[in-house]
């Protein structure tokens, strides 16, 4: 690549090395909690015990956001998440069968949480 600086390379391992003592001094328990997902969480259900038949679509920008909270939720609640890696035909399937506007009324769903491509859908 010729528009890089020779000393790109050394200035990236530079800046790995750099975040790696960073990451090192980091209080872990910092880490470990998260405010905001808590909240999250005691807000969903606190909508899904008000109406247990409810549908929550939740939006997020990016799908790493939807990777995180499917990992962090998945034990705790019933959720799906569909990104564009998680496409597949059984899953469009799945959510053209279940979220059919038409359907809607009818179904009762089986997850209680979806995450699709930057949003969340739950039940």
């Amino acid at each position: 690549i010729k528009e890089l600086s020779p000393d790109f390379k050394k200035y990236v391992l530079a800046d790995i090395e750099l975040l790696k003592e960073i990451l090192a001094e980091w209080p872990m328990e910092e880490i470990a909690s998260d405010p905001k997902l808590k909240g999250f969480l005691e807000k969903v259900k606190k909508s899904l015990e008000k109406d247990p038949k409810r549908k929550i679509v939740v939006f997020t920008e990016f799908s790493d956001t939807a990777d995180y909270l499917f990992k962090e939720l998945k034990d705790t609640i019933r959720v799906f998440k569909y990104s564009s890696k998680d496409s597949s035909p059984q899953n469009k399937s799945a959510i053209k069968k279940n979220f059919a506007v038409k359907r809607l009324l009818f179904l009762k769903m089986f997850f209680k949480i979806f995450i699709f491509r930057g949003f969340l859908l739950f039940n």
